[in-house]
């Protein structure tokens, strides 16, 4: 079997000889073997995927496995050159550093934690001594989405890199580490609840009430409903809400930060109140964040919209929308910016655009830095947050 394309050869039966002649060797493992050696070579991993007809996860399997034979052959190549260097030591520092690992979860039994939510399956476990939600990818293929080509979700990719994000700007927001289990990416989330806490998602405050108002399309509230007005009412007039400060704040701050990072489902049970053993309220920090930079998007269709000014530009803000409605229709959070009525919202925008800007070589630092994102996916990532801060964001503040 041969592999050809973009000026490499990859002959599967000579590459068999190279195999341990006691190994049991199958056409799969011929064919990883050959794709890795690809990835090795430098070829791009679009070209590999259409001429060799992998798909997903094997396709991530073996640019992972190709990732770390190129990483161990790297740090031998710098050692052997920089370890006679009196600065040898500090420099080796700073090189581990900036090689993200990723963490195997395969050995880590499930403990007694258990978690809610419907996006995907997962499961608590126990990682250096602290309880952690660990978030698996969702099968598309089961759900039969329109014009989707991905089996699995990015999911937890973009939850790792939607929460780096929050937290490089300096809000708050749940630990998270990524890894593997069973051959898939998954997501650690560090759970941040204490024992003797309890966590109130912002739906079950929202339907506890008898208010006063109408959402803005006439509408008693309800646990689910997303109005803006009637959200905006609930967290000024619950009385549960009332001794916690800062909590029109943190909300402004989130369709801010959700607005950079394309997260279009910060419904109401993906954000609330802990309330603490001791009787005391503090506000949750942000978490639930996979519903961003296009998880479900392949490399192809990322490669379309960069390649095209007016489907990047519609893509990062003028045809987006987010979870909130007003008038029964879904608001673009970016229209919301610009129309500059929401004073809050005006707030958040001056209180973060400048720690954004600040820290946008960091943010698309960490991005560049995950060895299991393709060289595509790096490069929308990266372009479509510095999208957003440049057209809306700071725009907005230079106003």
């Amino acid at each position: 079997m041969i592999f050809q394309g973009a000026n490499t050869i990859f002959n599967v039966g000579s590459l068999s000889k190279r195999i341990n002649v006691e190994a049991k060797i199958t056409l799969d493992g011929l064919a990883k073997y050959a794709v890795i050696n690809m990835f090795l070579a430098g070829m791009n991993p679009i070209v590999i995927e259409q001429i060799s007809g992998m798909k997903d996860i094997n396709l991530s399997y073996c640019q992972r496995q190709a990732w770390e034979k190129s990483k161990v052959q790297l740090n031998g190549y710098v050692n052997s050159k920089i370890r006679g260097i009196d600065i040898y030591d500090n420099l080796g520092k700073v090189w581990r550093h900036n090689i993200m690992e990723l963490v195997d979860f395969n050995d880590f039994q499930q403990n007694q934690r258990l978690y809610g939510g419907t996006a995907g399956r997962k499961m608590g476990i126990t990682y250096n001594g602290k309880d952690y939600l660990l978030k698996f990818p969702g099968n598309l293929k089961e759900q039969k989405m329109k014009n989707i080509n991905l089996s699995y979700s990015n999911s937890p990719v973009c939850e790792y890199i939607g929460s780096k994000i929050y937290g490089i700007v300096g809000l708050p927001v749940h630990n998270t580490i990524l890894g593997t289990r069973n051959n898939k990416i998954v997501v650690a989330c560090e759970d941040f609840l204490q024992e003797g806490d309890r966590l109130y998602e912002f739906d079950k405050i929202k339907v506890t009430f008898e208010p006063h108002f109408l959402d803005s399309n006439g509408n008693e509230t309800n646990g689910v409903g997303v109005d803006l007005y009637e959200i905006m009412m609930t967290i000024q007039e619950h009385p549960f809400l009332q001794d916690i400060p800062g909590v029109k704040e943190h909300f402004w701050n989130m369709f801010i930060m959700d607005a950079l990072i394309g997260n279009t489902d910060r419904n109401n049970s993906n954000w609330g109140i802990i309330l603490k053993k001791d009787g005391l309220k503090e506000i949750a920090p942000v978490y639930d964040n996979g519903n961003c930079l296009n998880s479900k998007w392949d490399d192809e269709k990322m490669r379309i919209v960069m390649n095209d000014a007016d489907k990047m530009e519609a893509e990062a803000y003028k045809a987006r929308r987010c979870i909130f409605e007003l008038h029964g229709k879904r608001v673009n959070p970016y229209h919301i910016v610009e129309s500059r009525e929401y004073s809050e919202c005006l707030e958040a925008v001056y209180r973060l655009t400048p720690q954004i800007g600040n820290n946008m070589n960091r943010i698309q630092e960490m991005i560049r830095e995950i060895p299991i994102l393709s060289e595509i996916q790096k490069k929308f990532f990266t372009s479509i947050v510095e999208y957003r801060y440049e057209k809306v964001l700071l725009k907005c503040i230079r106003k």
